[in-house]
């Protein structure tokens, strides 16, 4: 991938032009954002999508609250939704889900993998309601 782009940053405080990337990947990453910046948070990544532009990601599945827990020997904090709001979070930000898939994984972890296509036209409105509140 001679011509990636590669970017180091606070998803959430991240600001990049709309339209502006073909995929986006977020891996293990919405679950250590509090639980009500989720909708706004993905509301703009589809923003950032171009027409036809997809998302892989993964969401956590409803085990955490807002909690902050020891993992691998330091706190970390960890929220997640159950999966029926990630799915919707995703279809008020005008995604089309191709592929929705419930993961465990030892010791009780559980991801809901998602690839989703945007209707980026339609995810900026998404995102201004996000940041309004409108639910």
């Amino acid at each position: 991938m001679p011509n990636a782009r590669f970017l180091k940053a606070d998803m959430t405080a991240l600001e990049l032009p709309a339209e502006s990337f073909d995929a986006i990947t977020a891996f293990y990453c919405f679950n250590h954002i509090p639980l009500d910046e989720h909708q706004a948070m993905v509301a703009k990544a589809a923003s950032w999508l171009r027409p036809g532009g997809l998302l892989l990601a993964s969401f956590g599945t409803g085990g955490s609250r807002n909690e902050v827990e020891q993992w691998l020997g330091v706190p970390m904090f960890f929220a997640s939704h159950g999966m029926d709001i990630n799915r919707r979070h995703l279809a008020d930000a005008h995604f089309t889900l191709l592929i929705d898939e419930h993961i465990s994984q030892g010791e009780g972890e559980s991801w809901q993998w998602v690839l989703a296509r945007a209707d980026a036209s339609l995810s900026r409105l998404a995102q201004g309601e996000a940041e309004r509140g409108v639910d």
